[in-house]
């Protein structure tokens, strides 16, 4: 467990450090995203319904610390076009939940990307274009070489 917080920690920092490093006119930004999209056939193949995080996130909350005891994960890869949905929604900051597949055997963890307000508040108004991100390739089940 002490590994997956160390983990968590680290890519908050990286992208913290993303957000606020070099200051980049906004136009850069949108066509970076832009260029991204036009790359990918379905943006948003990587989101998931309100629901589903709902399920997941409350599975983390209810079994994470049972499923840490048993299980490692060594790491999560993101898809880079979960991070240009993200920027495009122009978010203040972006946030990290963990949530639990309990629906599958083994169990599967996963880790979700929202943006966020100015205000600290979740942007999740997918009427809006605002969605959940299940940014995660987990290592295990799939572990590169």
């Amino acid at each position: 467990m002490k590994n997956q917080f160390l983990f968590f920690c680290v890519l908050c920092t990286f992208l913290f450090l993303i957000a606020c490093g070099e200051t980049k006119k906004p136009e850069v930004v949108e066509e970076a995203v832009a260029e991204v999209k036009a790359d990918t056939t379905n943006s948003t193949k990587d989101t998931i319904s309100l629901a589903k995080f709902n399920t997941w996130t409350n599975a983390w909350v209810q079994g994470g610390q049972a499923y840490t005891a048993t299980t490692l994960t060594r790491y999560y890869t993101m898809p880079v076009i979960d991070l240009a949905e993200v920027l495009g929604e122009t978010p203040a900051a972006a946030r990290f939940y963990q949530g639990l597949d309990v629906s599958v055997t083994p169990n599967v963890p996963h880790l979700l990307l929202v943006g966020v307000d100015a205000n600290g508040n979740d942007m999740l108004d997918y009427s809006a274009g605002q969605y959940v991100y299940d940014v995660t390739r987990p290592c295990p089940p799939k572990c590169g070489k």
